[in-house]
């Protein structure tokens, strides 16, 4: 939950893998987005889904194709990730992670 502290990591060197999924269960919910790594052709995406849906019905909310280190916000009761779709995986080993601060 979002009202404590919660951290999500992977090193990524193949697709269809990434963070698992960082609760937010609180309107207003904020949390840090950290890309690293070599990206060098890999698409990362930040995607969302309600704790009731399968993972198969997650919704793609922004793409990253370079480093970036940012704060997202949300609002309500959803489960967040970082994640490397099939095909979108270049020469690169990125590093994400999702994180919050109570």
């Amino acid at each position: 939950m979002a009202d404590s502290d919660q951290l999500v990591r992977a090193a990524v060197t193949v697709e269809n893998t990434g963070t698992d999924w960082l609760q937010l269960r609180y309107s207003g919910n904020s949390f840090d987005i950290s890309i690293g790594g070599t990206l060098s052709g890999t698409t990362v995406t930040l995607q969302r889904k309600r704790p009731t849906e399968a993972a198969s019905a997650a919704r793609d909310i922004e793409a990253f194709t370079e480093a970036v280190e940012k704060v997202g916000e949300m609002r309500g009761r959803w489960d967040v990730r970082l994640f490397v779709k099939t095909g979108e995986i270049g020469s690169g080993a990125p590093v994400l992670e999702l994180g919050t601060a109570g």
